[in-house]
């Protein structure tokens, strides 16, 4: 397997798909392009630079979507810029599928997506990557139903899209397509081997509660208190329930738990509002972190993928990381991208910030989504193949 990286900050959008083309044909050396991602920010001419892309690789399966930042092994961590991601390599092939409408339907629009990736039998998906709408519908649904449709044997991992902290309209990609409110999805499939680490640096602090009344991702009471009595018992009455202060929950059958980042609140109702659902009955706890925390969970978040990594020599890692924690390490954020070089000085790296990262939990083979989460995506060739 091979991957290739074009990564550009020129503001010129014709300039900017130039250089990142001629960077991936460098990088491929003359091998075919089989599948590609594209990650842009918001406000890009997202029609031009697909025109552009797929007019250099017209043979190419191609999903992306809009992002909170990105970033490469070519340029480190970036906003407002273009970044391309393809995959080549004997025994891959790569197949897209889109789901729209998923505000009408998240179970037809992930069929829809489904049905046209798995239209090939052979060879079998070996990772779905999906990078769907995150403002419309809920996250937790989507991620829950590609679950139930998958395979049991195909990791799931991505991320929903950004806007720039903006939450008003996201938009995804398939091949000359620009739309909202859908969910693309890439399968590799064939000679592939898959290592994936998940880590965030918060650690549970203080008693575990109850969520006692909740509507998806709007929870309302915990321990029958209002949700945002229970943030300011702990925190105190001046601190307002932030990203800063995520709520871990607890998975029922083990003692993993993965992050819900609160984004707003009602002080006359006491509600707040997380960016993903909270189910009643969920266990709960306060969580907390330094900087330094959050940051040493992307070195336990590589060493996680390694660990799970059983090909020849890695081509190259995907990586999901949260607006959230961009957010919260400000100039620190490009210790992030830094931090990868440990698995490799010149392996290929590339990935951008979510509003929310999709990825299994602990040693599980399906995934859920989390928030302020730090996933790392090791790929190669399988080394039966």
């Amino acid at each position: 397997m091979k991957i290739a990286i074009g990564h550009s900050i020129d503001p010129l959008v014709s300039a900017a798909v130039e250089e990142v083309v001629e960077q991936v044909r460098l990088r491929l050396d003359g091998a075919p392009a089989k599948g590609g991602l594209l990650f842009a920010c918001q406000d890009a001419d997202h029609e031009q630079i697909l025109e552009a892309v797929t007019s250099a690789f017209p043979a190419m399966p191609l999903i992306g979507c809009t992002t909170d930042g990105e970033l490469s092994s070519v340029l480190d961590f970036q906003e407002d810029s273009t970044l391309l991601i393809v995959f080549s390599g004997d025994g891959l092939e790569v197949r897209v599928g889109l789901g729209r409408s998923l505000s009408d339907s998240v179970e037809n629009a992930v069929q829809d997506a489904l049905d046209q990736a798995q239209a090939a039998a052979e060879p079998r998906p070996q990772l779905c990557i999906a990078i769907p709408e995150s403002l419309t519908v809920s996250a937790v649904s989507i991620v829950n139903t590609l679950v139930e449709r998958l395979s049991p044997d195909v990791p799931l991992v991505g991320g929903t899209a950004g806007d720039q902290w903006r939450f008003e309209k996201t938009r995804q990609f398939i091949g000359r397509e620009v739309t909202s409110d859908s969910v693309p999805i890439l399968l590799l499939c064939g000679a592939v081997q898959v290592g994936v680490g998940v880590a965030s640096g918060w650690q549970p602090v203080g008693p575990r509660s109850l969520v006692t009344r909740a509507e998806g991702h709007r929870v309302r009471e915990i321990d029958g208190l209002p949700a945002l009595d229970f943030f300011q018992q702990f925190h105190g009455p001046h601190v307002e329930p932030n990203p800063e202060y995520p709520l871990g929950v607890f998975d029922a059958n083990r003692g993993e738990h993965y992050l819900r980042a609160p984004l707003s609140y009602d002080r006359d109702s006491g509600s707040v509002d997380f960016a993903g659902d909270i189910p009643v009955g969920s266990e709960v706890q306060i969580t907390d972190a330094s900087r330094n925390e959050i940051l040493t969970a992307c070195e336990t978040s590589i060493k996680m993928a390694n660990a799970s990594f059983n090909g020849t020599d890695p081509a190259g890692v995907l990586v999901f990381s949260c607006a959230a924690r961009k957010q919260l390490l400000g100039t620190r954020t490009a210790e992030e991208a830094a931090l990868l070089r440990n698995l490799g000085e010149g392996l290929p790296m590339a990935g951008f910030y979510t509003y929310g990262e999709i990825a299994p939990m602990g040693d599980r083979s399906f995934a859920t989504l989390h928030n302020e989460t730090f996933v790392t995506v090791l790929l190669g060739q399988d080394e039966d193949a």
